[in-house]
């Protein structure tokens, strides 16, 4: 944490960019069981087909949104599994189930290509995701890479409050009861600016 402020104040002294991803892909966690203790549900059959089309929505075609071998999979972001809420303990497993197949592509190619890890960042809970970017924004690691986010939908406006206020205003329907999008933070001349993505296909 110290060496990260560090960077952090050298790059306003110096008027240097801080390092940042060249993109954070921000998504809710796709279709789940409905049942009484909700926050244990489980991803439906529609969840699961959903969760491996991202592979092909994120990598697939002429134009991918993420080419590996430019800018990798190097973190992915999901809530703390267990928890507690109203004095009842939880297990938060959703947004996890909803990234394993982005995350066995990326954890391969990495592992093959560089020997390394996906840094995987498990330890928020759901209802508290604002503190994630301090530790994406600045670290080195993760720069000029893709940074995968996956959060319960009505919190995920929260993600942008501290780093990316004006973005937030730049997306659509962040927080909406909705699976079909993806929303996008890319960087143009040292300035971060947001887009929203939508699925194109029918996932049964």
């Amino acid at each position: 944490m110290r060496v990260l402020i560090l960077i952090l104040l050298c790059s306003v002294c110096f008027g240097k960019e801080i390092p940042h991803p060249y993109q954070i892909l921000i998504f809710r966690h796709t279709e789940k069981f409905i049942t009484i203790e909700d926050l244990d549900a489980p991803l439906n059959q529609k969840g699961q087909k959903r969760a491996a089309y991202l592979v092909e929505f994120l990598m697939g075609g002429n134009d991918p949104i993420i080419r590996l071998n430019e800018h990798e999979i190097v973190a992915v972001c999901v809530p703390k599994e267990k928890g507690m809420k109203d004095g009842k303990p939880y297990s938060y497993v959703r947004a996890t189930q909803t990234i394993i197949p982005l995350f066995h592509v990326a954890e391969a190619y990495r592992m093959e290509k560089e020997g390394k890890q996906v840094e995987l960042f498990d330890s928020l809970p759901f209802s508290d995701p604002e503190p994630l970017f301090d530790k994406i924004i600045g670290d080195p690691r993760f720069a000029g890479k893709t940074v995968i986010v996956c959060w319960e939908h009505l919190h995920i406006p929260s993600l942008f409050n501290t780093h990316f206020p004006h973005v937030k205003k730049e997306l659509k329907h962040l927080g909406e009861d909705r699976f079909d999008m993806v929303w996008m933070i890319r960087w143009k001349d040292g300035k971060p600016y947001g887009t929203t993505l939508y699925e194109k296909e029918n996932h049964g």
